[in-house]
């Protein structure tokens, strides 16, 4: 039997891509094309690699079809933890499953079960590829009513001196911090965020009411300020905030935007880094 590496390779590159992508925006990742592409490329070309050393050791071509995968996803959304990186690659198969099925029915029907991939073509593959697409935005919000998840996240990015980090919120309309002093929104980050931006020679371990004694005599003097918050089980709690030069939320910018330092983390499953007010977002859009 003939296998043409170069058709293999244009199979694997644009089925990985779309399912990569289909997994994206069903559990709400931070969709950049450029990436995925790169994903699919790097799975493909792992794949084909793997084919052809692995091609008589069956067995091994199970792992080698994982390991492929887990590059690919973590080449497009650079999972956080284990758990993200496994919910990634769970979705890929799901995607998948679904879609090869779907495949098989309507081949099965179009050439009523006789010679469904003596049928098959590049041209077929890319029709395929584009229902995909057009599946993935008709029943998307079919499936987060399904699953409940109506969280809305952003693209996040704050400037201060020069530095920039950049991170994904969330969008919560439980988040009504403000900064007492100037009245600016404010952005709860997880403090591997903040320490980004922060001088080298500033650390931000500790409490916000510590924090704000250590920075008092700093360069960030002017900038910081102390956050009042209520959470479950602490009723007077303190966060450090420190005043940046602007934040942006995918596009619409934020000026003197305070980035309050949690020092925890704020979604086990690696989902989102920090919290943003969702009025702040609704607002400035309609304005």
């Amino acid at each position: 039997m003939y296998i043409y590496i170069d058709l293999v390779f244009v199979i694997n590159l644009v089925m990985d891509t779309a399912l990569i992508w289909a997994a994206g925006i069903f559990l709400k990742e931070d969709i950049r094309f450029r990436r995925i592409l790169l994903g699919g490329i790097l799975g493909a070309l792992l794949y084909v690699v793997s084919l052809v050393c692995l091609y008589s050791h069956t067995l091994l071509q199970i792992p080698s079809a994982i390991g492929s995968m887990a590059v690919s996803v973590i080449t497009a959304y650079r999972p956080h933890s284990f758990l993200h990186l496994f919910k990634l690659m769970l979705a890929v198969c799901v995607s998948a499953f679904v879609s090869a099925g779907g495949f098989l029915a309507v081949m099965f029907m179009r050439y009523n079960g006789r010679g469904v991939f003596e049928h098959f073509s590049v041209y077929t593959l890319f029709i395929f590829a584009a229902a995909i697409f057009i599946a993935v935005k008709l029943t998307k919000r079919f499936v987060f009513a399904a699953v409940r998840d109506n969280r809305s996240y952003h693209n996040v990015k704050l400037y201060l001196n020069g530095k920039t980090a950049e991170v994904r919120a969330l969008a919560d309309t439980g988040n009504s911090l403000r900064d007492i002093s100037g009245g600016n929104e404010v952005i709860i980050c997880e403090r591997r965020t903040a320490e980004k931006i922060m001088p080298e020679n500033i650390a931000l371990d500790g409490d916000g009411v510590e924090l704000f004694r250590r920075l008092s005599d700093t360069e960030l003097c002017t900038r910081i300020r102390l956050i009042p918050f209520k959470s479950l089980g602490n009723e007077n709690g303190m966060l450090l905030g420190i005043r940046c030069d602007m934040a942006e939320a995918d596009g619409i910018k934020i000026p003197n935007a305070v980035m309050a330092v949690y020092d925890g983390t704020l979604d086990n499953g690696g989902l989102f880094r920090a919290i943003i007010n969702y009025d702040t977002l609704d607002g400035r859009k309609q304005a």
